[in-house]
């Protein structure tokens, strides 16, 4: 029985939820905003049993967040 997948997060640009999974071919998909047309990158199936090829690593790279370092908190050199 496959594994769920997981929830997509609102997108990194407009903070909308407004976004879908789409192939990029038969092998790969990406996310797109539907509110500001912003893609995630490209990601390919993991294994055969994927019944969308790449559409869990695609909401995966998606959902990656990385952490806003202000300049206060990198401290002088």
């Amino acid at each position: 029985m496959p594994r769920r997948l997981p929830k997509l997060k609102p997108c990194p640009f407009c903070g909308q939820s407004d976004a879908f999974v789409e192939r990029a071919d038969f092998s790969c998909c990406y996310v797109f905003c539907n509110s500001c047309s912003a893609k995630g990158p490209i990601a390919c199936q993991e294994a055969d049993y994927e019944e969308t090829p790449g559409e869990r690593a695609a909401i995966r790279s998606w959902n990656k967040r990385t952490r806003v370092v202000r300049m206060e908190e990198r401290g002088n050199g």
